[in-house]
């Protein structure tokens, strides 16, 4: 049993948005099925294992694996398929169970989620690939919801589509940050944005009361954010005020190694181009 609560109340009404917070953390408790505090008094070689007898035991959720390393990905499978007294072609026929992974730049993982997600894969069940700056404390803690970015730049109130989010006075979210992005330049760069925003006094531009999900190709005029790392690094380069805040030397440097990582990345024979462009 898993008890969530928070710290508002008409008394402190500069807490309410805790109450928020702590309605979507129950949506994704029960959404994800997973465990979401670490019973530390269990030893962690055998602690997943405890978890989810439980889990298997009291609860209807779908169970979800940590790709933390070969032994709890495998033993999570097959105590999943024990569970449901399947044997391993059936287990393997349809999806049972899930794993979620986070990347931690534009071309790299851990080990142990990339090991955990080929498992998975080669048993036919499903991974979630989620941003390692995005899922959690910058977007919803639903599976679905950290697995969105925005990339048309819009503002609203209270609504968590956009990619500027002003819930109220004094307080805003920034729902752009994913796992293309390095959290120490990050947070750099959104300081220098800001910086110069308040200097020349910027219009923010239109606020749109839309679901962006359902509506957002209704916005039309909206600033979009480039597709791929190439216009990207184009953009960087024409910025003079971003650059001249990161450094001369920095910005060299930088668009110059991740020219280098473009350039690589597009000399690579992909596996579409081998099934769409081969006649073999």
């Amino acid at each position: 049993m898993i008890g969530i609560c928070n710290t508002w109340s008409e008394l402190t009404p500069c807490n309410s948005h805790f109450r928020e917070l702590a309605e979507f953390v129950k949506k994704g408790v029960l959404e994800a099925g997973g465990y979401p505090v670490e019973p530390i008094d269990i030893h962690p070689s055998v602690r997943h294992l405890d978890c989810l007898f439980e889990k298997l035991t009291l609860t209807d959720k779908v169970a979800h694996a940590y790709a933390l390393g070969p032994e709890r990905v495998e033993d999570v499978m097959e105590m999943v398929r024990i569970a449901g007294g399947l044997s391993h072609e059936e287990f393997d026929a349809s999806p049972r169970m899930y794993t979620n992974i986070n990347s931690v730049s534009p071309l790299k993982h851990d080990w142990p989620m990339l090991d955990g997600a080929m498992r998975l894969a080669r048993r036919g069940q499903p991974t979630v690939v989620t941003p390692f700056t995005l899922a959690g404390a910058m977007a919803p803690v639903t599976l679905s919801g950290a697995k969105w970015a925005p990339n048309t730049v819009t503002w609203t109130g209270n609504n968590r589509t956009h990619m500027v989010r002003v819930p109220g006075p004094g307080r805003f979210e920034l729902r752009l940050p994913d796992g293309a992005a390095n959290p120490y330049l990050l947070q750099a760069v959104i300081i220098a944005a800001g910086l110069d925003g308040l200097a020349t006094d910027a219009d923010p531009g239109k606020r749109y009361d839309i679901d962006m999900y359902a509506e957002g190709h209704k916005v039309r005029g909206a600033v979009t954010l480039p597709l791929n790392m190439l216009d990207a690094l184009r953009a960087y380069d024409k910025d003079t005020t971003l650059k001249a805040a990161m450094g001369k030397e920095f910005s060299e440097a930088f668009l110059k190694l991740k020219q280098r990582e473009w350039t690589s990345f597009v000399s690579h024979f992909s596996r579409w181009e081998k099934e769409h462009t081969l006649d073999i």
